[in-house]
Protein backbone atom coordinates (compact mmCIF):
# COMPACT_ATOMS: atom_id res chain seq x y z
CA UNK A 1 0.00 0.00 0.00
CA UNK A 2 1.05 3.51 -0.43
CA UNK A 3 2.36 5.25 2.94
CA UNK A 4 0.72 8.20 2.19
CA UNK A 5 -2.82 6.11 2.29
CA UNK A 6 -1.58 3.40 5.21
CA UNK A 7 -0.79 6.21 7.25
CA UNK A 8 -4.12 8.38 7.31
CA UNK A 9 -6.23 4.09 6.89
CA UNK A 10 -8.52 5.28 9.78
CA UNK A 11 -9.12 8.25 8.80
CA UNK A 12 -10.14 6.67 5.17
CA UNK A 13 -12.08 4.18 6.29
CA UNK A 14 -14.28 6.69 8.96
CA UNK A 15 -14.90 8.65 5.98
CA UNK A 16 -16.36 6.18 4.01
CA UNK A 17 -17.76 4.89 6.54
CA UNK A 18 -19.50 8.58 7.20
CA UNK A 19 -20.53 8.55 3.88
CA UNK A 20 -21.92 5.29 3.77
CA UNK A 21 -24.34 6.10 6.89
CA UNK A 22 -25.39 9.01 5.20
CA UNK A 23 -26.53 7.55 2.56
CA UNK A 24 -28.25 4.94 3.98
CA UNK A 25 -30.23 7.61 6.26
CA UNK A 26 -30.83 9.40 3.15
CA UNK A 27 -32.91 6.39 1.77
CA UNK A 28 -34.67 5.71 5.14
CA UNK A 29 -35.90 9.29 4.68
CA UNK A 30 -36.87 9.08 1.83
CA UNK A 31 -38.59 5.88 2.34
CA UNK A 32 -40.50 6.96 5.48
CA UNK A 33 -42.12 9.99 3.41
CA UNK A 34 -42.94 7.79 0.73
CA UNK A 35 -44.83 5.05 2.96
CA UNK A 36 -45.09 6.21 6.72
CA UNK A 37 -46.22 2.74 7.17
CA UNK A 38 -43.71 0.60 5.82
CA UNK A 39 -41.08 3.27 7.82
CA UNK A 40 -42.62 1.85 11.34
CA UNK A 41 -41.49 -1.44 10.84
CA UNK A 42 -37.44 -0.30 10.82
CA UNK A 43 -36.51 -0.50 14.10
CA UNK A 44 -33.75 2.57 14.81
CA UNK A 45 -35.27 4.61 11.39
CA UNK A 46 -35.32 7.53 13.16
CA UNK A 47 -31.90 7.41 14.38
CA UNK A 48 -30.44 6.37 11.47
CA UNK A 49 -32.04 9.79 9.65
CA UNK A 50 -30.84 12.00 12.81
CA UNK A 51 -27.53 10.69 12.59
CA UNK A 52 -27.44 11.31 8.28
CA UNK A 53 -28.48 14.30 9.42
CA UNK A 54 -25.59 15.50 11.78
CA UNK A 55 -23.24 13.77 9.03
CA UNK A 56 -24.24 16.26 6.21
CA UNK A 57 -25.10 19.59 7.59
CA UNK A 58 -21.97 18.89 9.97
CA UNK A 59 -24.25 19.54 13.16
CA UNK A 60 -20.77 18.25 15.06
CA UNK A 61 -17.92 16.05 14.52
CA UNK A 62 -18.40 12.30 14.53
CA UNK A 63 -16.48 10.06 16.47
CA UNK A 64 -14.84 7.32 14.83
CA UNK A 65 -15.89 4.71 17.44
CA UNK A 66 -19.64 5.88 16.77
CA UNK A 67 -19.47 5.32 13.50
CA UNK A 68 -18.20 1.85 13.82
CA UNK A 69 -20.60 0.56 16.38
CA UNK A 70 -23.66 1.91 14.33
CA UNK A 71 -21.75 -0.70 11.11
CA UNK A 72 -21.78 -3.11 13.38
CA UNK A 73 -24.77 -2.88 15.76
CA UNK A 74 -27.28 -1.20 13.66
CA UNK A 75 -27.75 -1.62 10.17
CA UNK A 76 -27.62 -5.56 9.86
CA UNK A 77 -30.90 -5.25 11.97
CA UNK A 78 -31.99 -2.55 9.67
CA UNK A 79 -30.82 -4.28 6.40
CA UNK A 80 -33.09 -7.06 7.22
CA UNK A 81 -36.24 -5.37 7.92
CA UNK A 82 -35.62 -3.07 4.78
CA UNK A 83 -34.50 -6.27 2.12
CA UNK A 84 -38.22 -7.93 3.80
CA UNK A 85 -39.93 -4.67 3.05
CA UNK A 86 -38.46 -4.20 -0.66
CA UNK A 87 -39.13 -7.95 -1.07
CA UNK A 88 -42.52 -7.77 -0.51
CA UNK A 89 -43.43 -4.22 -2.10
CA UNK A 90 -40.72 -4.13 -4.95
CA UNK A 91 -43.40 -2.31 -7.31
CA UNK A 92 -42.80 0.61 -4.62
CA UNK A 93 -39.07 0.84 -3.96
CA UNK A 94 -38.12 2.76 -6.63
CA UNK A 95 -36.44 5.23 -4.54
Amino acid sequence: MIPEIEQHRDQIIAICEEYGLERFGETLRRLGNRDPNIATLIPGIRQAIDQRNMIAHEYYELECDRVHWTRNHSIPGLRAVIDASIADHPEEMNL
